[in-house]
């Protein structure tokens, strides 16, 4: 009996048509997340998902983070664990991000960390999930740039001559001292 996740590292994957750009894609990725990706590697069996993490023992990597992770920093966690990152190169995400790393590297390096992050905290090797939040606003910031406020000058309103103008008295609220003197 061998576990799914040593199944699928040691199974070789069908290579698309594009297996080319995918595996530029795949090292790409790698050289983006640095050390914490043992390996990125191509994947045929994802359906819905872009990517999936996995490690050599999946349930004593949890169990680690669990009972040990604290213990050691972000990156000697990535050394022990050694997570491999497999992307499915037919998913939307991952095809968008082909075009995205020649268009708007940075934004694509922000898609493709946020991507490992999301896979590690799928697959439970992450103690606090909310270390993530940083890199996902940094995305998200990212993303709305171009969509952000515009400051469009408006022309001040005109009224009608026929409309007369009703002006309201700014209401002043009365110091506490004088509203109990009053009741007395």
């Amino acid at each position: 009996m061998t576990s799914v996740e040593k199944e699928m590292r040691q199974s070789p994957e069908e290579v698309t048509k594009d297996s080319q750009e995918s595996m530029d894609l795949a090292n790409w990725i790698k050289a983006q997340l640095g050390t914490k990706a043992s390996n990125v590697k191509l994947t045929s069996r994802l359906e819905s998902h872009p990517c999936v993490v996995t490690v050599e023992e999946m349930a004593a990597a949890r169990h680690f983070i669990k009972t040990q992770g604290s213990n050691f920093t972000e990156e000697q966690r990535y050394n022990i664990l050694q997570p491999q990152l497999e992307i499915n190169p037919e998913h939307p995400i991952i095809k968008k991000l082909h075009h995205l790393k020649s268009s708007h590297a940075k934004l694509a390096t922000l898609v493709s960390e946020q991507l490992f992050a999301n896979a590690m905290v799928s697959a439970g090797l992450v103690e606090d999930p909310r270390t993530i939040l940083r890199s996902m606003n940094d995305l998200i910031s990212l993303a709305l740039e171009p969509h952000g406020p515009q400051i469009q000058e408006t022309e001040p309103e005109v009224q009608d001559e026929n409309v007369a103008k009703v002006e309201e008295q700014p209401k002043v609220q009365e110091p506490l001292e004088k509203i109990t003197e009053e009741k007395k």
